[in-house]
């Protein structure tokens, strides 16, 4: 081995232990979503964590960075009082126990990531000017003056609080824009039920695409009689529908025509048909499920994978969607005991 080469090893060996505070050892069957997804990180995140790592060559015993010191980012700006991050605490969870908003924690807090608190480090939670002080919150829309269910600022909440990264301004506008029209959805806790499985669905409304088909379409998958010729109907947008009656129903029923049915990937890169897709399916095959209505958000996820989820080997996915309900009526205000009936139960 030449020296420049030794060298180079050396050099990234010293900066690995240097950025990297804790590691996950790759064990058989990993893959890149499954390892961020177990440390509840972003893919995105994982990536530059490892710069330079290769996804489809991951071998048993390789050391993955998962957490790095360099992304704890002290506060910015004028400060003139700090919270010390405990086990348990989250960006929301902070903000809501000393009494300031999402909004304004992530203003006094520039640049922070949420997805990497880590116990011990200091966060502001109070401006020069007192709790909130000196902080310009942004403005919301409320449901009073534009009709809309739930607010930004809700919105933002519920997505963070469950864990996930915060969400782009375009996909709130999409989210309440179209839960009437195109899912039939008029309360306030149906929404939160439909958010919760979504979020679930896409990881946090990051994932438009089925991870396992992104490389190869799942060749053989998904497949009828029926297909347009050059088409895959693996799972798209953030409910992931699949196969191909679906988007021709999808099609025929948000736009009169075949758009989604022959072009199929539309679902995936247009935010817009995302959102329409997914209430779409929800008004064909969860609204009007017995329960839904009342509340009990075990039926929501029986429509949605019930085979699998409510009866099947993975109950334990069921529990976790539950899981994000929970934290989704919280950040909505909606103060009422979550029920768990209808899908094992």
């Amino acid at each position: 081995m030449n020296i420049f080469l030794t060298s180079c090893i050396l050099f990234s060996l010293i900066y690995l232990a240097y950025t990297c505070s804790q590691y996950h050892t790759v064990v058989s069957g990993d893959i890149c979503y499954t390892i961020a997804n177990k440390y509840q990180i972003t893919l995105n995140d994982l990536m530059n964590l490892n710069p330079g790592l290769n996804c489809q060559l991951l071998y048993i015993g390789q050391q993955i960075c998962i957490t790095s010191p360099l992304t704890t980012k002290p506060p910015s700006g004028s400060c003139s009082s700090y919270y010390t991050v405990r086990p348990g605490d989250y960006c929301y969870l902070i903000a809501q126990n000393n009494g300031i908003s999402l909004i304004d924690f992530y203003n006094l807090n520039n640049g922070i990531n949420c997805n990497y608190l880590q116990v011990g480090q200091s966060v502001c939670i109070s401006g020069g000017g007192g709790s909130g002080g000196g902080v310009t919150t942004t403005s919301s829309p409320s449901v009073t003056s534009t009709g809309n269910l739930v607010t930004k600022d809700e919105f933002i909440n519920a997505v963070v609080s469950s864990g996930y990264q915060r969400p782009r301004d375009d996909q709130y506008v999409n989210f309440v824009s179209k839960a009437r029209p195109d899912g039939s959805i008029t309360s306030k806790r149906e929404l939160a039920m439909f958010l919760a499985q979504i979020l679930w669905e896409s990881g946090g409304l990051v994932y438009l695409s089925e991870i396992a088909c992104l490389q190869n379409g799942c060749a053989g998958s998904y497949v009828t009689a029926d297909d347009y010729p050059g088409q895959k109907y693996y799972g798209r947008g953030y409910i992931q529908l699949t196969w191909s009656y679906n988007y021709k129903a999808a099609s025929q029923d948000l736009y009169n025509d075949l758009r989604l049915y022959t072009n199929a990937n539309q679902v995936a890169l247009d935010d817009g048909i995302a959102w329409a897709v997914s209430f779409w399916y929800w008004k064909k095959n969860v609204h009007s499920r017995p329960g839904v209505s009342s509340g009990q958000f075990g039926a929501t996820t029986n429509a949605i994978n019930g085979a699998l989820e409510c009866s099947g080997p993975y109950t334990s996915k069921a529990r976790q969607r539950f899981e994000i309900y929970k934290k989704v009526l919280i950040a909505f205000s909606i103060f009422e005991a979550p029920i768990e009936n209808g899908c094992y139960n």
